[in-house]
């Protein structure tokens, strides 16, 4: 019988020796407390022997993972538990004292696993308090209108930056990553006042951007517009420059002809004035009582001219058959 006693406690004292043979996942890191205080180092993945259950503890920390926090509005279950919406902890006071509800989801993950351990038996609780200060410190610098409308983001960021520091210096061995704020509304005995303040906002400012855009689009007609008179204006001052030139050359010929034959080229001048201005006016004819021929074509406008020589000695014969 003694040897069956001996046996069992042979065994029962392996059994218990084995409890200190354990393993650390891949994503993990063992924190190792023998006789309630840390024993380091971390114990990396892999299987590890140390002392039996009740002299070594093991405790398994994923630095890596990123957990999630929410601080503020209670979640969709505590409603349909018909539990309060919203809790003490969710109502802010902002700087134009008014009261915000704010449910902010805080993402954070472990630093140092020690510190996480051991700076206090709830780390989770001290970063919820630690955000609602910091949350009341920023909201109270800030207006209603503001918080509730365009200052979500910067809001956000203020918080992350502020929450931060103020875990680092407490020494909790939590870093955090972000904070989002899901929720930023007005109470619910105020809300549908405030809905309507925002959505008479957002109709003022759909109504600016539109009388931007009809104002960009007044614009470029008139870019457009005026483009297409200055094209016109320069096509029309090209023309008028080149007939210009041409009546220049024009006059430039005619002053030669004039210094050669000044008697010609003013009964030239003249009859081709008189013919352009008899042009569409009813015509007599008077023939004298000599009936002597009248040359009625210096009553007709001159067309196509012939060259200067021809024509004048045209305008000598019929000068010599008048007479």
């Amino acid at each position: 019988m003694s040897r069956w006693m001996l046996a069992l406690a042979i065994v029962a004292l392996a059994a218990y020796l084995a409890t200190g043979i354990y393993t650390v996942a891949e994503n993990e890191v063992g924190v190792v407390r023998r006789f309630g205080r840390f024993d380091p180092p971390l114990r990396e993945p892999g299987l590890h022997f140390g002392l039996p259950w009740g002299l070594d503890r093991v405790d398994r920390i994923k630095p890596r993972e990123v957990k999630r926090l929410t601080v503020g509005m209670r979640g969709a279950a505590d409603r349909l538990l018909g539990m309060p919406a919203t809790s003490p902890l969710a109502l802010f006071l902002t700087g134009d004292q008014n009261l915000v509800v704010v449910q902010a989801v805080v993402q954070y993950s472990v630093s140092d696993p020690v510190a996480y351990l051991f700076a206090t038996s709830q780390p989770e609780k001290v970063l919820a308090s630690l955000t609602v200060s910091v949350l009341s410190e920023v909201l109270a610098t800030r207006q209603i209108d503001y918080v509730l409308t365009t200052g979500k983001a910067e809001i956000a960021a203020a918080a992350l930056a502020l929450l931060q520091r103020r875990v680092a210096r407490q020494g909790l061995g939590i870093a955090v990553r972000d904070i989002a704020l899901p929720v930023v509304e007005a109470p619910a005995e105020v809300k549908d006042a405030f809905d309507d303040v925002n959505a008479a906002r957002a109709e003022a400012e759909t109504m600016v951007v539109q009388a931007r855009r009809y104002a960009d689009q007044q614009r470029l007609t008139a870019r457009a517009q005026a483009n297409a008179l200055r094209q016109r204006a320069r096509a029309e001052a090209a023309e008028l420059r080149n007939r210009a030139l041409a009546e220049a050359d024009r006059f430039r010929k005619l002053l030669y002809e004039y210094r050669q034959q000044p008697s010609l080229v003013t009964a030239r001048l003249f009859f081709d004035t008189l013919g352009r201005a008899l042009a569409n006016v009813r015509r007599t004819i008077v023939v004298d009582d000599r009936h002597k021929p009248v040359d009625i074509g210096v009553l007709r406008p001159i067309e196509n001219r012939e060259q200067p020589e021809r024509r004048d000695q045209q305008e000598l014969q019929q000068q010599e058959a008048i007479r």
